[in-house]
């Protein structure tokens, strides 16, 4: 467990000095706790030794919950509770805002910021999670937001989620910004994940998390129907108003603040968490492929994080120690304002 909080899990000499240490421990528990706690316990009769068992875990279990759920400011050295507390730097509208299975769909979705409508921002989770972006990015404007948990914004896909409504709420929403318009509709999904699968551990991971035709789909009949349904979607969309699809987002496949403050309690390193730019673009090579056919069948306009998020052959989970994500693939508030600039070309 030691290991694993320090990232020290795949060190070899981390792991021979753990298991030594682990056995110098066993043997010293069991000569000076083990055997003085049986003798004590044997003095009195079996009613008495459970008394004792219970109040004794009682008591250590009280202690447990309230290290875990307790906050303490001061408890922690700053830079690590700086990189802890970014967990919780999440849109304060999340729970109300990002719809999900299980709920009835909210037609009207949510309106961020109090000057007039600027844009419309549709998608998944992470389009929730870059909305204040957009409304700082307008300088005063206000966004209407649409999202649903892992379902990105395609016509005729469905979800592998229990009780998702995704194909009725793709159809609704659709259907609503019909209108003619001039306010700009931006499109923001985690669609890698969707289609190749989470790269963190996950019921999906590896797994696609949606489907066209049959959940059974082959990755490259998949693929092909994402390719089709995404051009007719964008289509139907830039046939009312301009239309801005975003690149993916770098994904960082372990859980960026966790990572951070593990090192920083425990190895005492403030370091920045990073993956090569090279696996951003292997991973999301066929995407970005889809989305450029489409904006030349669509005449979309294609916005890119890559210069925001990645430099020095690298894209960055953190900056200074402090995280850009909340978890392994979601901006943070923190982390979302990186963006705000390639947002803002969109209303210059």
């Amino acid at each position: 467990m030691f290991l694993n909080y320090a990232s020290q899990q795949n060190s070899f000499t981390w792991i021979i000095l753990g298991i030594v240490f682990s056995v110098v421990m066993g043997g010293l528990s069991y000569r000076y706790i083990e055997i003085v706690f049986n003798r004590f316990i044997n003095k009195y009769k079996v009613k008495k030794q459970v008394q004792l068992l219970v109040a004794l875990f009682v008591v250590v279990e009280l202690l447990a919950i309230s290290t875990r759920h307790l906050h303490i400011d001061g408890r922690l050295p700053e830079s690590v509770e700086l990189a802890s507390n970014e967990t919780f730097n999440r849109h304060p509208r999340l729970r109300e805002c990002l719809q999900s299975p299980g709920r009835d769909i909210v037609t009207e979705g949510c309106l961020h910021g109090d000057g007039p409508l600027a844009a419309v921002l549709v998608g998944d989770s992470h389009a929730n999670a870059v909305v204040s972006s957009v409304v700082e990015a307008t300088h005063g404007g206000s966004v209407q937001e649409f999202s649903y948990n892992s379902c990105p914004t395609i016509l005729g896909m469905h979800s592998k989620e229990n009780r998702s409504e995704c194909t009725k709420f793709n159809d609704l929403l659709v259907t609503k910004l019909a209108i003619p318009s001039q306010v700009p509709v931006i499109v923001v999904a985690r669609i890698t994940g969707s289609l190749l699968g989470y790269n963190e551990v996950h019921k999906f991971h590896n797994k696609p998390t949606i489907y066209f035709d049959n959940e059974h789909q082959t990755a490259r009949e998949l693929l092909a129907d994402y390719e089709t349904q995404q051009i007719e979607t964008l289509c139907k969309l830039s046939e009312n108003r301009p239309v801005y699809l975003v690149r993916p987002f770098p994904e960082m496949g372990r859980d960026v603040p966790t990572v951070l403050y593990r090192k920083q309690m425990f190895l005492g390193a403030q370091s920045d968490y990073s993956i090569p730019i090279a696996d951003y673009y292997s991973r999301h090579d066929a995407i970005w492929q889809a989305q450029d056919k489409a904006a030349v069948r669509c005449g979309v306009t294609i916005l890119n994080p890559i210069p925001y998020l990645c430099h020095d052959e690298k894209c960055w989970g953190s900056k200074n120690g402090r995280p850009f994500y909340y978890d392994n693939n979601h901006l943070s508030e923190f982390g979302n304002k990186q963006l705000v600039p390639m947002f803002e070309s969109i209303f210059k």
